[in-house]
């Protein structure tokens, strides 16, 4: 399945805002034997429990401490996710977690950056992609596709 999104897109602004220091990025694919569900409403929904609440929270505190620990906060996520979505059977099939930091230098060199990833069953291209106008004026702005 195909699938070229826009995930993050920054462009800076008449305000000067900061550019991001950090993008991280859940991806999981899931096979479901359910036909298609209003996922809209369920995340609605999932956006107001107490347990998505006190997942976030610790997602972010998570944030300082790296790709690993990230992961770890995440994990509760998913089940989290799993019990609005209700008892159906859906079988996981890949999850990463990706991060880009200014740290690293993944936003240093301009132009598309891309991060294949694969296991048995899913084949996944994350693609990063740098613009900077200061840098290169035919530029003008930073996105991971």
């Amino acid at each position: 399945m195909p699938v070229d999104r826009t995930l993050y897109y920054w462009k800076e602004d008449e305000t000067k805002s900061k550019p991001p220091g950090a993008i991280h990025v859940l991806a999981s694919i899931i096979k479901s034997n359910e036909g298609i569900r209003d996922v809209g409403t369920a995340l609605a929904s999932l956006r107001k429990s107490d347990d998505f609440k006190t997942v976030i929270k610790a997602v972010i505190a998570a944030a300082t401490g790296g790709g690993a620990a990230i992961y770890e906060a995440f994990l509760p996520l998913l089940g989290v996710i799993g019990e609005v979505l209700g008892k159906i059977d859906d079988t996981p099939l890949f999850t990463t977690v990706l991060s880009y930091t200014d740290i690293n230098g993944d936003f240093d060199q301009l132009g598309r950056h891309p991060y294949p990833q694969r296991n048995r069953y899913v084949d996944m291209v994350t693609t990063l992609v740098v613009r900077d106008a200061a840098r290169d004026p035919s530029l003008t702005t930073a996105r991971i596709v």
